[in-house]
């Protein structure tokens, strides 16, 4: 028995192509979420670039911890940057090949054609969609840790007022 057919001569070639359809679409819906949560890093790290320009700088301490803080946001914006910027997607079949290929030819052997470049498609978008998360991952760490250096200097910041 075929991997293609089953014993009665037909197959489920249409059930395959839309299914990779799907997750051909769903993935592309993830790597579009994770592009607005880029501009979410990057509008939340210039705000508080701004505000850490007025820390107080009463000791080397507080210096050390703006300098830190800035530099993780610095870092969140460039991960985000590098993440939002636009990548190469995987090739996808020009309707112009499969009229010139495939226009007289079975709509069988049109399916296949097109849904083998549909699921090479599929991992290269998934490869796409790993590499943005993984720029999320380190901008979100980065952004975090920003913050919490942020949130300790706020509060250490209140002693050196009082002195």
């Amino acid at each position: 028995m075929s991997n293609e057919t089953n014993p009665n001569g037909n197959s489920n070639l249409s059930l395959i192509h839309e299914y990779t359809k799907w997750v051909f679409d769903s993935i592309s819906s993830s790597a579009n979420i994770i592009n607005g949560k880029f501009t979410t890093v990057i509008g939340f790290s210039g705000i508080l670039l701004r505000f850490a320009s007025d820390l107080p700088n009463c000791n080397v301490y507080f210096s050390f911890a703006k300098i830190g803080i800035c530099i993780f946001l610095v870092l969140a914006i460039i991960f985000s940057a590098f993440g939002i910027a636009p990548h190469e997607r995987g090739a996808i079949v020009s309707p112009e090949e499969l009229r010139k290929d495939y226009y007289y030819g079975l709509d069988e052997e049109c399916r296949r054609y097109t849904t083998d470049n549909l699921i090479e498609a599929v991992e290269q978008l998934r490869q796409y969609r790993n590499s943005k998360a993984s720029y999320l991952f380190w901008a979100v760490i980065c952004l975090a840790t920003a913050t919490v250096i942020f949130g300790t200097d706020i509060a250490l910041s209140f002693i050196c007022l009082d002195k």
